[in-house]
């Protein structure tokens, strides 16, 4: 398989594995979505992206991965309940995201900025 900007390379000692964006951006909707007080994931405009199909069509519209070097860097977009504290909730999606990145892949995370983009009344 030839190297293609819409992967990111990870270097083994065996050769290289390739992972697409779309599922970083699943596995780290996926870890959100685990979070006591995450609603749901929404893209940058607010719209709420609800259920799992969904995310996995979608995670890439509301998740944007930027990956450098031998990190990545990680902007998710959230909803979160009405009533969640925002700091400490933000503070639980990034490290679940964080774990759940490089437990999956290997790969090295430098950071996840969590965007919330309004709460659910739901």
């Amino acid at each position: 398989m030839s190297e293609s900007k819409d992967y990111i390379t990870h270097e083994e000692e065996k050769g290289s594995v390739n992972i697409s964006p779309d599922v970083l951006s699943t596995v780290a909707a996926a870890a959100a979505l685990e979070v006591e007080g995450v609603a749901s994931i929404s893209t940058s405009t607010g719209k709420e992206i609800v259920d799992f199909l969904s995310i996995k069509k979608n995670a890439a519209r509301g998740i944007k991965i930027n990956y450098n070097e031998d990190s990545l860097n990680i902007d998710i977009n959230v909803l979160l309940n009405l009533g969640a504290e925002i700091g400490p909730t933000a503070n639980k999606v990034q490290s679940a995201v964080i774990d759940a990145i490089e437990a999956t892949t290997g790969l090295k995370v430098n950071s996840v900025n969590v965007h919330v983009s309004g709460l659910s009344l739901k």
